[in-house]
C-alpha cells in the first residue's frame, strides 16, 4: 500500500494551505462510506507523512467541507497534469478498501467536474439544424446511446448516471460513427466512461489502420430518463480529456459537442484544443 501511494505522489503541495486542503479532502473521501478502514487510514497517513506530517493522526470527528474548500483545488492544482494526478489520487483512496461506494463515486464525479468542466470563453450554443449532416448524426448517436441505457440501473447501480458518447471517424472508407456508454461493476476499477468505450469500438473495427487523425468529432450526452437525471452539458472527465488530447495534439482536428442544458435542440460546439488542456490564469 505505502509503496503504491508513495510512487504516485508527484504533485504534493508545498504550501501549508495546499497540504491542509489535501488532507481534509482525503479524510472526507475516506469517511464517505460511513467508517474509515485500516487501508484507508494507512493511505492518508502515508500521504501526510510524505508531506512531512510525521506525527499526523486521522481525526476522530468527521471532516466538513465547504464550497470554498473545494474551490481551492483549482488554484492549488492548476495544470492539467496536476489535476489528472489529483483525481487519480482520490480514486485510489476510494478504492483502497476494495470497493468504491455510491457516495464516493458521486463525490469523485463532482470533483472531476469542478476541475475540468469550465468551458472556453465565447463558447456558443448552436441549433442542431444549423450543423452539417455528419455533425447532427454524431450528436444524435450520443443522445440515443445515453437514453438506451437510462431506463435501467442494471449497469449503473452505484451512481444512476447514464452517459452516451459518439465518435465521428473519417477514414479512407468514408465517415463512420462509433458509440459507447458508461458502465459500472462492483469492483474497485469497475467503472468505464462512454468516451473510452467509443474509442475502443472504433479501434476494434479498424484495428491498427485507425490513426489518431481519423478521429474528427466526439459528442457526449447525459441520459435523461433516470430517476435523478444528471445535468447537461457533461464534458469529458480528466482521464478522458487526457486520452482525447493525445488523439488531438498533433493535428488539432477534434471538435467536441455537448448537449445544451436549457435548449434541447441546441448544442455547444468546441474545438477540443480550446477546451483542453485548460488554460491557467496568468500562465503561459
Amino acid at each position: 500500500m505505502s509503496q503504491m501511494v508513495l510512487g504516485s505522489l508527484a504533485h504534493l503541495p508545498s504550501s501549508d494551505y495546499g497540504q491542509e486542503l489535501l488532507l481534509r479532502i482525503l479524510c472526507y473521501v475516506a469517511q464517505l462510506n460511513g467508517r474509515v478502514t485500516p487501508s484507508e487510514s494507512e493511505f492518508v497517513e502515508t500521504v501526510a507523512g510524505a508531506m512531512g506530517h510525521r506525527a499526523w493522526e486521522f481525526p476522530e470527528a468527521p471532516t466538513r467541507l465547504s464550497l470554498r474548500d473545494l474551490a481551492g483545488l483549482r488554484s492549488t492544482w492548476s495544470s492539467s497534469s496536476e489535476r489528472i494526478w489529483l483525481t487519480a489520487l482520490f480514486r485510489r483512496l476510494a478504492a483502497a478498501d476494495g470497493i468504491v461506494c455510491k457516495d464516493e463515486e458521486l463525490f469523485l464525479d463532482e470533483l472531476t467536474a469542478l476541475l475540468f468542466s469550465s468551458l472556453p470563453t465565447g463558447t456558443r450554443s448552436i441549433a442542431r439544424s444549423e450543423l452539417a449532416s455528419d455533425e447532427q448524426q454524431v450528436i444524435t448517436a450520443a443522445i440515443n446511446a445515453a437514453d438506451s441505457i437510462a431506463v435501467t440501473d442494471l449497469w449503473h447501480r452505484k451512481t444512476g448516471k447514464a452517459v452516451g458518447a459518439a465518435l465521428g471517424v473519417e477514414t479512407e472508407q468514408g465517415f463512420e460513427i462509433f458509440t459507447g456508454v458508461n458502465f459500472e461493476l462492483s469492483q474497485p476499477t469497475g467503472s468505464r466512461c462512454a468516451e473510452q468505450v467509443a474509442i475502443g469500438s472504433a479501434l476494434a473495427r479498424h484495428g491498427d489502420r485507425l490513426r489518431y487523425s481519423h478521429v474528427k468529432m466526439i459528442a457526449v450526452a447525459a441520459g435523461q430518463q433516470v430517476p435523478e437525471p444528471i445535468s447537461n452539458p457533461l464534458p469529458p472527465c480528466g482521464v478522458c480529456c487526457e486520452m482525447i488530447h493525445k488523439l488531438n495534439e498533433a493535428e488539432q482536428q477534434i471538435r467536441l459537442y455537448l448537449r445544451d442544458a436549457e435548449r434541447t435542440d441546441h448544442v455547444l460546439c468546441i474545438d477540443f484544443a480550446d477546451y483542453y488542456p485548460p488554460s491557467v490564469p496568468g500562465g503561459s
